[in-house]
């Protein structure tokens, strides 16, 4: 059972650190300057159906699918 529970915080904490990686590119706007991102006023829904979405987005959705996935079985 420690093993299981290692494994997810493991999961869980390097998937947090991933994604805050993905979220604060130079690319992508969506995290404040004063949590490490890039822009002064972020834009959430700016160009809506059109957004850019950052790069690794689409590869880490699929990794977390996968995982959530592999719990449920």
């Amino acid at each position: 059972m420690l093993g299981e529970r290692c494994f997810r915080f493991i999961n869980y904490f390097g998937c947090s650190v991933v994604l805050y990686k993905i979220m604060s590119g130079d690319d992508c706007d969506f995290l404040d300057v004063r949590i490490g991102g890039s822009s002064e006023h972020p834009f959430y829904y700016s160009n809506y159906p059109c957004q850019k979405i950052p790069a690794y987005l689409d590869n880490f959705y699929l990794y977390k699918l996968t995982y959530h996935f592999y719990e449920l079985v």
